[in-house]
């Protein structure tokens, strides 16, 4: 692993590839009650790693599509400060880049 200085952001941006959702669903061990979720495989591309890691990203609970082929970054609202203090990722929220350049421009 590279070490950063501290002016340095961690550049990551997520491609999916496919469309395709894979839904999950069952009986929860801890509470007796149905449980359904929406997977959709996707790839971390980061500027440290030669290749991009495969990572699967759980889907809303409304979404029924999945993100559309295409290359994202994370949005801010992705991340929150938990009951503790602490940094936490929660369901990603993804901004497509095509979209970001076409109102850039």
């Amino acid at each position: 692993m590279v070490a950063r200085t501290s002016r340095e952001a961690i550049e990551m941006k997520i491609e999916i590839r496919e469309q395709k959702i894979q839904n999950i669903n069952g009986t929860s061990n801890k509470t007796g009650k149905a449980f359904s979720m929406n997977k959709q495989e996707g790839w971390l591309h980061t500027a440290n790693q030669p290749y991009p890691i495969r990572i699967e990203i759980t889907l809303d609970d409304h979404a029924t599509n999945g993100f559309l082929p295409g290359m994202y970054e994370l949005m801010e609202e992705s991340f929150y400060v938990n009951r503790f203090g602490q940094l936490q990722v929660g369901t990603l929220k993804l901004r497509d880049l095509k979209q970001l350049q076409k109102s850039a421009a």
